[in-house]
């Protein structure tokens, strides 16, 4: 049996059900799936919500082919589940810390945002925008061409390249068709493409020159605003003309497109701005 607080019998006969239906059309098995389940469902405190855990892991298992992975699996379970803000924010900047564990992350307080920890598309574009914040301050306690500071600089511009891909195919292509929110669309890509041509003129400036921090506090500015308005004011009003429904699809397709984008991203190298 998995580590953690035994469930009651109740739950227990409710997910040998759902065990067997999954059996029936994939690889996992009963205890794999408790387990991970147990695993994401479990807080800080060590008390479960078995009925509702049973209840977010059946209507998971119904909506999925279950050839799936543990890991996707995992994936599957965490959409479904709120996550309070602190810890949805730690998560965010350990995500970023893994990359340069001995540079400091240091990105201080965040604009208030509702949206933090929630299991749909929004929480899980402000958790992406947490991760950013963190990048820049680490890459602000680098010093020249230091492989932290190379390493850091091309996690981030993939990071950010990949985001905004998912982001304008899961959320704004559909956003963009209500004339009550297309102005919101269209300013979000808009500032995507100013982004990106900043990074490509950083890319092809030399790191180590003092001008370089200069140019990469004026992007990092620039980056931060753009995400104080999405969060405050962009999610706000698109969220009114979205269905629960709708925003967890949409989260499910920025998932899957930013691990495409991410991973085909390249870092283009070209001075765009004045000196």
């Amino acid at each position: 049996m998995p580590e953690g607080p035994t469930p009651p019998p109740d739950f227990l006969a409710d997910w040998h059900s759902l065990a067997a239906e999954c059996l029936a059309g994939g690889r996992l098995g009963e205890r794999e799936l408790l387990d991970a389940a147990r695993r994401l469902l479990l807080p800080a405190s060590r008390k479960v919500d078995w009925p509702k855990a049973g209840g977010e892991c059946g209507a998971i298992i119904r909506e999925r082919d279950w050839s799936a992975s543990p890991e996707e699996l995992d994936m599957a379970v965490r959409t479904k589940v709120r996550r309070s803000p602190e810890a949805a924010k730690a998560a965010a900047i350990s995500e970023a810390k893994a990359i340069a564990p001995d540079r400091a992350a240091r990105i201080g307080s965040t604009p208030a945002t509702t949206f933090r920890g929630d299991p749909n598309i929004f929480g899980r574009l402000v958790e992406d925008h947490d991760k950013h914040r963190a990048l820049f301050a680490m890459i602000e306690d680098t010093v020249g061409k230091s492989p932290d500071r190379v390493r850091l600089f091309s996690e981030l511009v993939h990071e950010i390249k990949g985001h905004a891909a998912a982001e304008e195919q899961a959320l704004w292509s559909t956003v963009l068709r209500n004339p009550e929110t297309t102005e919101d669309a269209r300013h979000a890509v808009a500032e995507h493409k100013e982004i990106d041509d900043m990074f490509a003129d950083l890319a092809a400036r030399d790191m180590a020159s003092p001008g370089w921090l200069r140019r990469f506090a004026a992007t990092k500015e620039k980056y931060l605003h753009h995400i104080r308005e999405e969060e405050q004011e962009q999610f706000v009003a698109a969220e009114k003309h979205l269905s629960p429904a709708d925003m967890r699809h949409m989260r499910s397709v920025f998932n899957r497109r930013k691990s495409a984008e991410k991973s085909g991203a390249e870092v283009e190298r070209k001075i765009k701005l004045k000196a």
